[in-house]
């Protein structure tokens, strides 16, 4: 038995993994704070009696709302303007038709899905049931679609507005069809609980911080992990501004 000082998922997160397909056996010890990882011979039991509970939900800072936009937007037009260098899902940010889709099937497909008739970009609709179909989409432990999504959800958290309900079942409805990590990181996020790694992006643009630093930060996440979800994290607030400039009430 090894003991650990660590913040651990709550048990709905271990009983997902326990009945999903491709993940490996872990038991929570019928709640005697006790976890296995591997079979019933060989695995790694952990003691995790008293540790803290990783909520994944965000704080808000000193700063006021409309400096925290400000924020938000200097970062995500930095980022728009230097996404086209980097690899995963980076250039579809402000330019969904990225040249580079042409040598990357799977930049390809996402340019189709944020473009095409039944996704979230396409005629300012506000159907995104569309979006789900990035799940899975990439390769690596996250797929690169898996994390765009986790930036969209992000940027809802961060907007106060919960995502539409036709984009949480369609992105649940797809779980399966992702990796063992993949579908973690959808599963939380679905219930508004974020990678460690995110909430801190979020504090790093909302505190101030340059944004070739925060990218900085991001490229040391994952191969394309953390700018595959800022990717998405800016396409979602670029929409939802575009939207809201579109509005009748904003006509009026």
């Amino acid at each position: 038995m090894t003991d650990l000082a660590l913040l651990i998922p709550d048990i709905r997160l271990i009983r997902y993994l326990d009945s999903y397909r491709d993940a490996p056996v872990v038991r929570d010890g019928n709640g005697s704070g006790e976890i296995r990882i591997g079979d019933r011979d060989r695995g790694l039991d952990l003691s995790v009696t008293g540790a803290a509970i990783w909520s994944g939900t965000g704080r808000r800072g000193s700063e006021d709302g409309i400096v925290r936009a400000e924020r938000l937007n200097r970062f995500c037009q930095f980022f728009q303007r230097t996404g086209t260098r980097l690899n995963g899902f980076a250039p579809l940010v402000g330019k969904p038709e990225t040249p580079g889709a042409r040598r990357d099937p799977f930049l390809k497909r996402a340019s189709e899905i944020l473009t095409g008739p039944d996704g979230g970009f396409a005629g300012r609709t506000t159907v995104f049931a569309g979006l789900a179909r990035l799940a899975g989409l990439g390769i690596g432990f996250t797929p690169a679609g898996d994390d765009f999504l986790a930036g969209v959800f992000l940027a809802f958290s961060e907007a106060g507005i919960d995502p539409p309900g036709d984009l949480q079942k369609s992105v649940a409805d797809a779980l399966p069809r992702t990796t063992t990590g993949g579908a973690t990181l959808l599963y939380l996020v679905l219930q508004g609980r974020f990678p460690a790694y995110q909430l801190s992006f979020l504090d790093n643009v909302t505190s101030g911080m340059d944004p070739e630093r925060v990218m900085q930060e991001l490229r040391r996440h994952g191969q394309t992990s953390g700018t595959d979800m800022a990717a998405g994290f800016c396409w979602a607030i670029g929409f939802m501004q575009s939207a809201a400039a579109t509005s009748p009430d904003a006509a009026g």
